[in-house]
């Protein structure tokens, strides 16, 4: 038998002099425990953590018991039950003083105690250890963020930095604030392209660039109830894959920007952001829209290609290629439409060039396709290269487009003669087609249930010898097999 698992955490990253922030206590029991605890309790002086601390509500209890304390400093929990494999939640608000000096604070509770069921009738004591988090008390918040990304390769990007005092009350002036930034983390060959200026923000401010791609940011000084925002630029690599680089402040040495407030040291989370790099903003589809095809027969191919409404820009010098006598030999295209703007010249190879098309339009090619005679039967899978192009010279690309074009070797349609009575008798015609003009093809064969369809529908005309080909043999009643 066993204390139930025990756990708190302050939800938010901070918390001002004088504000709220909430405080959680999880609590959970082992599936494996013999039985129940009951009588859970424990408390929290919060304010042995920082004076003036008050519990402002009780905001959720899924634990059951009682709660005492809200008005005052100390946070009393009790009569709480738990079942083996089950947790409950106990979240509570608090009020830091407005005067508080901003800091870190650890808060520790007390050790949880119940009483736990051993499953056999017994019931024994138990306790467990205590629970702590910390609490960082300031007004100083620094964030940071790519403002106009998702970029290509090859472009620039900008990245904000904003380092904010507001909502410090007076007195509570930050200085000697910190950081840096290794653009390596975030994407090799990641480089600046220019700096901000000196006393970007407040007196002796610098923003400087040491050891390669690492920023530092030193002499910050930011009185309460202000704040400074400041821009670098940013070159990315031409040829970076597409992808979300996440980029967070700090480095091994330094892992988290830092200031100092009323001679307290305080030490921030990292600010963070994700870079986006996409080039993917043509595509391109394609469709043979009529196969399956005839041997020595003809049919369409459709290109569609189409620009990603979110593109920065227009895209240029669209093209990709399409070899046909690679997927089916001596498959060509004799003749062709389109709203692209091109002209394509007949042939097995179909090249698509000097295509532009602004952000969400899109425009169709069809070609008119010719298959050999003497083709093989089958499905023939073709693709063609992938697409290509650029916005104001800088590459961007899309997908390869496939489709299958089947090719078939024989066609087989049935007609009645016309409508027929009861008891009364009609004509059923089946006709099949050799496809190919060149090669004969043997095997055909096909059966079809006449009694499905109608029930007590029969022939009265089979067996028929020789119909489709020395040899060949119509047969059956209410079951047709040729």
């Amino acid at each position: 038998v066993s204390a139930p698992t025990f756990s708190k955490s302050f939800t938010d990253v901070s918390v001002t002099p004088g504000g709220t922030t909430t405080l959680e206590f999880n609590l959970s029991l082992s599936a494996s425990a013999p039985g129940d605890v009951t009588n859970i309790a424990f408390s929290d002086d919060v304010e042995a953590m920082l004076t003036g601390t008050t519990i402002a509500s009780v905001d959720a209890n899924t634990c059951g018991g009682t709660v005492a304390g809200v008005g005052t400093g100390l946070f009393e929990y009790s009569g709480g039950v738990l079942t083996p494999g089950t947790d409950c939640l106990v979240s509570i608000t608090l009020t830091v003083d407005a005067l508080a000096t901003p800091g870190t604070y650890t808060n520790t509770t007390s050790t949880i105690t119940a009483d736990a069921d051993d499953g056999l009738g017994g019931s024994y004591p138990v306790s467990g250890p205590a629970a702590t988090d910390e609490l960082l008390v300031t007004g100083l918040v620094f964030s940071k963020e790519f403002i106009d990304d998702p970029s290509l390769p090859g472009d620039t990007v900008t990245l904000r930095y904003t380092i904010d005092n507001s909502a410090s009350p007076a007195g509570q002036d930050a200085t000697s604030i910190i950081f840096e930034d290794d653009l390596d983390n975030v994407l090799a060959g990641l480089t600046p392209t220019d700096l901000p200026k000196s006393n970007e923000c407040g007196a002796g401010s610098l923003f400087e660039e040491i050891a390669g791609p690492l920023l530092v940011f030193s002499g910050g000084n930011l009185i309460a109830g202000t704040s400074c925002t400041f821009d670098v630029t940013l070159q990315i690599p031409g040829g970076t894959a597409d992808g979300s680089y996440i980029s967070a402040t700090g480095d091994p040495l330094n892992p988290t920007p830092v200031a100092t407030i009323g001679g307290n040291a305080i030490t921030l989370p990292p600010a963070t952001d994700t870079l986006v790099v996409k080039s993917d903003y043509i595509t391109l589809s394609k469709s043979f829209t009529d196969d399956p095809l005839a041997v020595g027969g003809t049919g369409t191919l459709e290109f569609v290609l189409s620009v990603d409404a979110a593109s920065p820009g227009t895209v240029d010098n669209i093209g990709f290629t399409d070899d046909l006598n690679a997927t089916l030999s001596g498959l060509t295209f004799t003749g062709s439409s389109n709203d692209c703007g091109i002209a394509l010249t007949p042939g097995s190879m179909v090249t698509v060039s000097g295509v532009s098309l602004a952000p969400g339009a899109s425009c169709t090619i069809t070609l008119d396709l010719a298959v050999l005679a003497g083709t093989s039967p089958g499905e023939y899978l073709n693709t063609t290269s992938a697409l290509s192009g650029d916005i104001g010279g800088l590459a961007v690309s899309g997908s390869a487009a496939s489709d299958t074009l089947t090719i078939r070797a024989a066609s087989l349609t049935k007609s009645f003669s016309g409508s027929g009575v009861s008891g009364g008798t009609v004509n059923l015609s089946y006709t099949i087609i050799n496809e190919d003009s060149v090669s004969g093809i043997a095997g055909l064969a096909f059966t079809e249930d006449l009694d499905a369809a109608l029930a007590g529908l029969v022939s009265i005309s089979a067996p028929q010898a020789d119909v489709c080909g020395a040899g060949s043999l119509l047969s059956g009643t209410s079951l047709l097999t040729l």
